[in-house]
């Protein structure tokens, strides 16, 4: 299976920007035994599995194991009882990337578990937040092109969501409003939105000032222009309240080409 990923800093915070507002994107603690893990190793170890990872500064060593990816007891025994031996190529390289705080775009075939690539790190990172008010708006968008894909999301994110206590609704069209609205007031951390309903809930001022992780699907910039051809779902990305937040995207393709758009 062939592996691209690449990774970029996180913008630093706004000139001005109060103390008090500052939020820490590393949150990654490597395990011992990837720390002891040797340039060679790391690299041999994605030849292996056909990862390349393109990007400025040093490139975290990968996690082979759910007990080197470090995540806090109650994700790793999720992980451990779903069945899996092992994290997917995409899983080892992208969760300590993610996790230190480093933008991705990942490319990876359909099925590699590229929904628990973004999910997992965004629900450390949420813990790690002051816990929400309501009508506080999400610490989390998620930009789904589909209805199903949303739904799917909305599954795994409540599967290994609910042991952090991390809330989440999933917006989308074809449904009455009303439930959808009344997650978004009382408040949750994870909102999963296709893009129609997302620009609804932005004219009754859903708040984004405290969305610091977006994840977008690559069945947004490409297959649909919404990105482009929609002035307020393209403000609901470029978010404007300092610090910028967490950029994730896997990509559902192999196409070189697309990440190159992106």
């Amino acid at each position: 299976m062939n592996v691209l990923l690449s990774h970029f800093r996180v913008a630093e915070l706004a000139q001005g920007m109060a103390a008090s507002t500052k939020v820490e994107f590393d949150l990654y603690m490597e395990h011992p035994r990837v720390a002891r893990m040797g340039r060679r190793d790391a690299d041999d170890w994605r030849s292996r599995h056909c990862v390349k990872v393109e990007g400025g500064g040093s490139v975290p060593r990968p996690a082979r194991s759910f007990l080197e990816a470090s995540f806090p007891e109650n994700i790793t025994a999720e992980l451990e009882s779903s069945g899996f031996d092992r994290p997917t190529a995409i899983q080892s390289q992208s969760w300590p990337i993610v996790l230190k705080g480093h933008d991705v775009i990942g490319l990876a075939a359909t099925g590699s578990g590229k929904t628990l690539c973004f999910a997992l790190p965004a629900l450390v990172h949420i813990s790690a937040q002051p816990p929400l008010l309501p009508g506080d708006g999400p610490i989390a968008l998620v930009l789904a092109p589909t209805r199903e894909l949303a739904l799917q999301i909305k599954g795994e994110c409540d599967r290994f969501g609910g042991s952090s206590g991390v809330t989440n609704t999933a917006i989308y069209g074809g449904v009455p409003k009303g439930p959808q609205q009344r997650d978004l007031q009382q408040g949750v951390e994870i909102v999963i939105a296709t893009p129609g309903r997302l620009i609804d809930f932005m004219d009754v001022r859903l708040r984004l000032a405290f969305a610091r992780y977006l994840f977008v699907s690559s069945g947004i910039i490409v297959g649909t222009r919404h990105l482009l051809d929609c002035p307020p779902l393209y403000f609901a990305i470029d978010i404007g309240h300092p610090p910028s937040p967490l950029f994730c995207q896997y990509i559902y393709t192999l196409s070189i080409g697309i990440a190159n758009i992106v």
